[in-house]
């Protein structure tokens, strides 16, 4: 039965791997590597979006990890340390200092 599960929520996250949800349709973020194992990176894809807080949620809509971006971070990447998570499917959403919000979807591994 947990292989199943396995093979089904795999199945589902690599239908939905490559699209983000962002409120006017455009993608500005992405996240390597994914899956992830101990870390993965959030690349910031546009020189006028700066990201202030990232927060990450489980399949079930918990909240499971919040993140303040310094705001001085000018690199253009923020590494999100993923070890605590258990193996499953998540939701990362940015939310930026215009108040734009874009969710990506990331896999967590083992």
């Amino acid at each position: 039965m947990k292989r199943l599960q396995f093979i089904l929520v795999f199945t589902l996250f690599l239908f939905l791997a490559n699209n983000s949800f962002a409120q006017d349709g455009r993608p500005t973020f992405r996240l390597a590597p994914n899956p992830a194992d101990e870390f993965t990176e959030l690349f910031v894809d546009s020189e006028t979006v700066t990201p202030t807080s990232i927060r990450v949620f489980d399949l079930i809509g918990n909240q499971v990890a919040y993140f303040t971006v310094p705001s001085n971070n000018h690199s253009h990447t923020v590494r999100i340390e993923t070890a605590s998570l258990k193996p499953g499917v998540y939701f990362l959403s940015v939310y930026t200092s215009s108040g734009r919000i874009e969710t990506l979807k990331f896999l967590k591994a083992r």
